[in-house]
């Protein structure tokens, strides 16, 4: 049986604020954000949950993204920023959800494609790239299958 792991950056954010953890989406991030997911649920995707960071840029990432789904799904907020590399692998392997979306940073986000792609370089995560993995299992014992990886430039274009 395969899953779907899906991964995206959060979108364009403040330069500044009172602490990275404050960093809200601008206004052309908001934007940027919905016209992705937006054009995703067209195209037919559908994550079983959506796994975010406590940071305030990845939560209103992943809230734009609920947003545009067309049913409800699980949104788990984690508790600290988990670096890529086996303790998300785990983490997620833990949380056991149906084709998770995982909206993070750099540069966890691309180390854990790099990871599950067994991959020696990194894919470009720019603001609001979504990559799409499948996996036979978590934690994977062989290499993920790259489905998709979307710039937002892509899905959603000016």
């Amino acid at each position: 049986m395969s899953t779907t792991l899906t991964l995206m950056r959060h979108g364009i954010a403040e330069p500044y604020a009172a602490s990275d953890a404050e960093r809200s989406l601008t206004p052309e991030g908001m934007t940027q954000v919905s016209a992705v997911a937006r054009a995703l649920v067209a195209a037919g995707w559908r994550p079983g949950a959506v796994i975010h960071s406590p940071l305030k840029r990845a939560v209103q990432t992943a809230a734009l993204v609920a947003a545009a789904l067309p049913e409800p799904v699980e949104m788990v907020e984690l508790e600290e920023v988990i670096h890529a590399g086996r303790p998300l692998i785990d983490m997620l392997a833990r949380l056991d959800l149906p084709n998770p979306l995982v909206v993070g940073h750099l540069p966890s986000i691309a180390e854990l494609a790099r990871t599950l792609l067994h991959s020696e370089g990194y894919l470009p995560f720019d603001k609001a790239t979504v990559a799409c993995l499948r996996l036979t299992r978590l934690p994977p014992r062989v290499p993920a299958e790259l489905v998709f990886f979307a710039p937002a430039a892509l899905l959603a274009p000016d």
